[in-house]
């Protein structure tokens, strides 16, 4: 038996383990053509029908669309990097035609993060203890007896 080939096995399933995982999120960008998109002349239904929805939409005027495409590495258990983003930002005047599109790569990409805050809704706080006990007074049956023999 050739006890060489053990340790060669076991290090190169360790070496394997170490490769990144990729993960590609957010718009496929690679699929569309962006040039296609001319200012003063395309409307927002043409880009909607031309590129999907967008990822997010802006709150404020102009109107703006954004399409965004990002890539993350991960290695083992460690914190996914960001190797790949890209911001489409296509903006429209008040008659729904393209005012400008800026395309932007790599650190001049803006990354987008949502807002992590909750608007807390009027009510009460339920529990598992409340769950659970709040349940006991609505056991009863009308008109019959709770093990269903007539």
């Amino acid at each position: 038996m050739n006890y060489t080939l053990i340790p060669t096995v076991i290090l190169s399933g360790l070496l394997a383990s170490c490769s990144p995982t990729v993960d590609n999120r957010g718009y496929e960008v690679d699929s569309r053509d962006f040039t296609r998109i001319i200012p003063g002349q395309t409307t927002k239904q043409t880009v909607e029908e031309t590129f999907g929805s967008p990822s997010t939409i802006s709150a404020f005027k102009p109107e703006t669309w954004f399409y965004i495409s990002k890539q993350t590495e991960t290695k083992a258990f460690l914190t996914p990097t960001t190797t790949e983003l890209l911001t489409y930002e296509v903006s429209f005047n008040d008659a729904g035609i393209v005012s400008k599109i800026i395309e932007r790569k790599g650190e001049h990409a803006r990354e987008i993060k949502p807002v992590g805050r909750e608007t807390p809704s009027a009510g009460h706080q339920t529990g598992l203890l409340r769950e659970v006990f709040s349940n006991f007074g609505k056991l009863s049956t009308k008109g019959g007896s709770r093990t269903g023999a007539p």
